[in-house]
């Protein structure tokens, strides 16, 4: 069971380091374009049900921008 779980933990730290690198990349490419990220004012609502307790996140949608 401890090995599961120790697993299941270096699984989630790389899928959180992907997720980084990816939102890294897409910001670099952006500004190599010259442009920047901006939010555009509309959001993403996200709800998730983990042992019967209600998590809700909201996200700005993000653009890359050249003014």
């Amino acid at each position: 069971m401890e090995k599961v779980l120790y697993s299941l933990v270096a699984i989630c730290f790389i899928l959180i380091i992907f997720a980084f690198v990816g939102f890294f990349i897409s910001v670099k490419d952006c500004h190599d374009k010259g442009g920047k990220v901006v939010g555009t004012g509309e959001y993403t609502t996200t709800t998730t049900i983990v042992n019967n307790q209600v998590i809700v996140s909201t996200i700005e949608d993000m653009v890359c921008d050249k003014e």
